[in-house]
């Protein structure tokens, strides 16, 4: 009885970012790979219990067997050496027929394309050289050291590798060198939101297929301050009150909503931050509400990277005082004849105490004399 050998291959078919040269199957070197057969005769009738082997055609090697189940199917797992040459690969399944069961020998041949992985070994670090594992700061800068290497790990020159920031954002490529070695350069800003998602892949190169790792950061809350402000206000000094909005790194924080508070906390008002973190504010139509407050309150609610943050603005009411004298002690300096007047009696004292221990030692070095 004529048989057909099947072999299928949609359970074959792999996804590499290579194009697969169809009608061809692909394989990585250095995997194991399934090869599946079915047996059935002309009717279309599966046939189990059926010895299938599997040669190497290129190498002339028999690879191994397998048996058709109660559904015609054989399946055999090839485990592709990681030192088989790249490219096409000829194969072949073969059932040497059954004389019990009358059954005729067939065969199908295979072909794949062997191709290797690439291999991509990536360490991120600060501008200190600190590693960087999952957590970055507004104005860090990162260095992503990346190495392509085959699937020898031996060093690729000439591959092209991407960083892209998801969803989407392509930032950069370059070429790797002979080592293999290339490093990109990002710094986090404060446009970027919590969490950051990173890609950096490597596109393939004849038959090395590409790769890509993915990496994802946290951004820490960084402290935010305001400067530039003054801290007592008086309307003598124009309504006009100035400031920035800045943070640990001293970069300004854009966009940025500043809230206006009176002393009871209540909200008279808000203000916006420009690009570089200043901000104006004119209290001229609220200087009606601040009559009856001591300070207002600047407030900066945070955002995703930067911590909240309060200043205080102390209201001087009525004529304009130095506000800091309450804390200033004067202490009147003495005068020149009080000066004089110390320095004589300092002066008598030591005269006094010198011709006493002098009377003192001449009596004692007579009373000696005399005694000889």
């Amino acid at each position: 009885m004529r048989i057909l050998l099947v072999i299928l291959l949609g359970s074959m078919l792999i996804s590499p970012s290579v194009p697969l040269p169809s009608p061809y199957l692909g394989a990585f070197r250095g995997t194991d790979f399934p090869l599946t057969v079915q047996l059935r005769d002309l009717s279309g009738n599966p046939i189990d219990n059926a010895t299938i082997l599997f040669f190497h055609e290129d190498q002339n090697i028999f690879l191994g067997s397998a048996q058709t189940n109660n559904t015609g199917h054989a399946t055999f797992v090839w485990q592709i050496p990681i030192t088989h040459p790249l490219g096409l690969a000829a194969l072949n399944a073969t059932f040497r027929g059954d004389s019990e069961r009358f059954l005729l020998p067939s065969m199908v041949s295979i072909q794949i394309t062997i191709y290797a992985q690439m291999q991509m070994v990536i360490s991120v670090q600060d501008e200190e050289g600190q590693l960087v594992s999952s957590r970055v700061t507004i104005g860090q800068q990162l260095f992503f050291h990346t190495v392509i290497r085959d699937d020898h790990m031996s060093p690729m020159e000439n591959v092209t590798v991407q960083l892209w920031r998801e969803p989407n954002h392509f930032i950069t490529q370059k070429k790797t060198p002979a080592n293999g070695s290339i490093t990109f350069e990002f710094q986090i800003n404060s446009s970027l939101s919590s969490p950051i998602l990173f890609t950096i892949r490597s596109l393939g190169q004849d038959l090395y297929n590409g790769t890509e790792n993915q990496l994802q950061f946290l951004i820490n809350n960084s402290s935010a301050y305001f400067i530039g402000i003054p801290a007592f206000w008086h309307r003598s000094h124009g309504y006009e009150i100035h400031g920035r909005l800045c943070h640990s790194t001293g970069e300004g924080i854009f966009p940025g909503s500043i809230d206006i508070l009176q002393e009871s906390r209540v909200s008279i008002g808000s203000v916006q931050t420009q690009t570089d973190g200043t901000f104006h504010l004119n209290l001229q139509n609220l200087f009606e509400q601040l009559l009856r407050d001591r300070y207002i309150i600047l407030r900066y609610n945070g955002c995703a990277g930067y911590s909240f943050v309060e200043a205080l603005i102390g209201i001087i009411p009525g004529t304009a005082i130095n506000p800091f004298s309450q804390f200033i002690t004067i202490t009147p300096p003495l005068g020149p004849s009080s000066f004089l007047q110390q320095i004589g009696i300092i002066a008598l004292s030591c005269v006094v105490v010198i011709t006493t221990f002098l009377t003192y030692r001449m009596k004692r070095t007579t009373t000696r004399i005399f005694a000889h």
